[in-house]
């Protein structure tokens, strides 16, 4: 019982370590897409 206690436990503490930096990548590509938008739409206003 206590080593699989033990091994949920590190997936429990392994899970969110896996779940955070996949959501900053996500974040990451999300805003670079909207500042190429921005960016994109700038040039069209100026012409």
């Amino acid at each position: 019982m206590l080593t699989h206690n033990q091994r949920s436990d590190r997936t429990c503490k392994q899970q969110p370590k896996i779940i955070v930096p996949s959501e900053q990548q996500f974040l990451a590509e999300l805003l670079d897409r909207l500042c190429k938008q921005v960016n994109h739409l700038e040039s069209i206003s100026e012409i």
